[in-house]
């Protein structure tokens, strides 16, 4: 049942009104600055100092760089275009890396925009946009949207921690506690670690339940800042945004050829038969493959190569498949260390 605007005693006087009128704004709806910064610390894992060596404001990191996948990239994950007049190196303004963040969020806006039904406090539309950057605008909020336009605005925010949560739990509380007392909930985070074990996940919330979000002004209090390298990158992983997949990708990466280097070695060592080089061969193709097949994640959420292509930033799809790629290439690194052993000994 929807939550009521206002009550009343009834009567008989047909002539007795009462005007009731909701806190909540109607539509169109925009993100608010604050809802960017409060995005933008949950995607990159920082709020200021440096990412991967990069400067960061707000959480928007300020100078083009080449991402892991080979794209100039920008502010919160904006892919460089060429109307962007930009190249690798260039460093540009908090105010046009917000603007560029806004652009990446249209198709999320859009989506809420269009589907919800119901009125939305600011800061309530502003958590509905971070779910749907981090779940997709399309079929990711389905259940979700159809909750909210429910009306029972109450029962929302127990609704959103558990939705599509799975290692994200730290998010969605968050995301949630936004939806339910917006300003009146400050965050005060030294630097957000993203736990990375069943156990580790509850001991953070109860901390953050416990500590870590305190009154008033969300998101305006000071933040300490760690700044992410890729080395400790690992560390901070869990937030399902393109600090997370750079992560992986770039750990990928240098597993790959690690894996390329210890199979060669393995090739020449004394006492390799051709038949266990054969097996080898077929190994790595083999993890080749599995590593292919991590992209499923995507192409489920998204079937059409058209929807795909469409999409302007990471999602919590493509950190699926890039964490899937980098659990396969570490277990197969493992292996391959065990075997270099064998034949060095």
């Amino acid at each position: 049942m929807p939550d009521p605007l206002g009550s009343a005693e009834t009567n008989t006087d047909p002539n007795s009104c009462v005007n009731l009128q909701s806190g909540r704004i109607c539509k169109p709806w925009t993100i608010s600055a604050d809802g960017v910064t409060f995005m933008a610390v949950l995607e990159s894992g920082v709020l200021n100092g440096t990412y991967m060596g990069l400067p960061v404001v707000d959480g928007m990191i300020l100078e083009v760089y080449v991402d892991s996948k080979g794209y100039p990239t920008v502010a919160l994950g904006h892919k460089v275009r060429p109307e962007d007049k930009l190249k690798v190196g260039d460093k540009i303004t908090i105010e046009r890396a917000r603007e560029f963040t806004k652009e990446n969020f249209d198709e999320c806006e859009s989506a809420i925009n269009r589907r919800i039904k119901v009125p939305l406090n600011q800061y309530e539309y502003d958590a509905l946009v971070s779910i749907a950057y981090n779940a997709g605008p399309a079929g990711g909020i389905a259940k979700l949207v159809d909750k909210v336009n429910t009306g029972s605005y109450a029962a929302i925010p127990a609704y959103i921690k558990t939705y599509r949560a799975h290692g994200i739990e730290w998010r969605r509380a968050l995301e949630a506690r936004l939806l339910k007392q917006g300003t009146t909930a400050r965050l005060t985070i030294h630097h957000i670690k993203r736990p990375t074990t069943p156990r580790d996940i509850i001991m953070r919330i109860t901390k953050l339940a416990a500590a870590a979000i305190l009154a008033i002004g969300y998101l305006q209090g000071s933040y300490a800042s760690e700044n992410l390298t890729q080395a400790n990158c690992l560390r901070h992983v869990g937030g399902g945004g393109f600090g997370d997949f750079d992560c992986y990708e770039g750990h990928t990466k240098s597993l790959e050829a690690d894996n390329q280097k210890l199979s060669g070695a393995i090739k020449m060592a004394h006492g390799i038969s051709d038949e266990n080089k054969a097996e080898l061969v077929s190994y790595m193709r083999a993890q080749d493959e599995a590593a292919k097949a991590c992209d499923l994640a995507i192409s489920i959420e998204y079937p059409s190569l058209k929807e795909r292509e469409r999409r302007n930033h990471i999602e919590l799809y493509d950190v699926m498949a890039a964490r899937c790629r980098y659990s396969i290439r570490k277990q197969q690194n493992e292996f391959l260390h065990d075997l270099r052993s064998i034949t060095t000994n």
